[in-house]
């Protein structure tokens, strides 16, 4: 009967500490100002947090990106419209691309960028301070 309490015990222990374990996700719709195909998005994330943007664009328009960050460790994936990190695969994957990258976007709809740290400094804990410059071309 102790065995089977301590069990219990150990259980909820571990459910209960691994919540902790789940990334933070920050997720912002990126609007431009009027008249503007442009802006810049910054931000702080740390370990395995991400920051998500949402922008809205049409079929043919290209997306060129800059990303500036703490030690170089911001890198940025691009998903389709109703495609998600996590369930889908990028069309722009930030770890082939590097830091600075353009791509044509291959349909209307609200594209989801997510801005992500390496496994080996998201596990150290990073802290990571960025700043895009981010401009839509017709």
């Amino acid at each position: 009967m102790k065995n089977v309490f301590k069990t219990a015990i150990l259980v909820t222990f571990v459910a209960l500490s691994s919540t902790s374990v789940f990334a933070k996700i920050i997720e912002n719709p990126i609007v431009f100002k009027k008249g503007s195909y442009g802006t810049n998005l910054k931000g702080t994330f740390k370990g395995d947090d991400e920051a998500r943007y949402t922008l809205h664009a049409k079929a043919g328009q290209q997306l060129k990106f800059k990303i500036k960050s703490t030690k170089n460790l911001a890198y940025l994936n691009i998903y389709a419209p109703e495609d998600k990190p996590g369930s889908a695969e990028a069309i722009l994957k930030g770890a082939i691309v590097g830091s600075t990258g353009e791509i044509t976007l291959p349909e209307t709809g609200q594209y989801t960028l997510q801005l992500y740290q390496m496994r080996n400094t998201a596990r150290r804990g990073e802290i990571v301070n960025y700043n895009i410059e981010l401009k839509i071309i017709n």
